[in-house]
């Protein structure tokens, strides 16, 4: 499954790029959704880390619980400030009866339109988790379509 979203936005790409790349590990400023984010350090993560990132990634909170909310860590995989491009591999943590997805690649690219319009394309990649049992299969596949179009936006 690929899901693919794009949004014009009247601001400069490098204002837009600062926010999505360059302070990755604020999420919960521009992301509703997430209560709170910080970075994820270069111990925590188990991906080689990519080549001028600015953090090795990050964790999401969706509510205040410490330790066991649901979250996702999200370790950058590629990161290009000149093409204004990231990559990264979404986990998600204590989340196995609300969200059907083993992970998820998610690739943001902020492409400049004029001096202040930018777009911002997201095309996001999710593993699916194959159900025990195969007749609840549809129900997974819509329990996953709908919380990736929920949050989509």
């Amino acid at each position: 499954m690929r899901i693919y979203k794009s949004i014009t936005i009247d601001k400069p790409a490098s204002q837009v790029w600062k926010i999505v790349g360059e302070e990755f590990e604020h999420a919960h400023i521009w992301m509703s959704i997430i209560a709170h984010s910080f970075a994820l350090d270069n111990k925590q993560a188990t991906l080689s880390p990519a080549s001028f990132a600015p953090v090795a990634g990050r964790v999401c909170r969706f509510n205040d619980k410490e330790n066991s909310g649901y979250a996702e860590e999200e370790e950058i995989t590629s990161y290009d400030p000149v093409t204004r491009t990231i990559e990264f591999m979404v986990t998600p943590k204590n989340m196995t009866t609300i969200l059907p997805i083993r992970s998820n690649l998610v690739n943001i690219h902020v492409k400049t339109l004029d001096k202040n319009k930018c777009e911002v394309q997201w095309t996001s990649t999710p593993e699916i988790k194959e159900p025990a049992n195969k007749s609840s299969r549809l129900s997974v596949w819509i329990k996953a379509a709908r919380f990736m179009a929920r949050n989509a936006t």
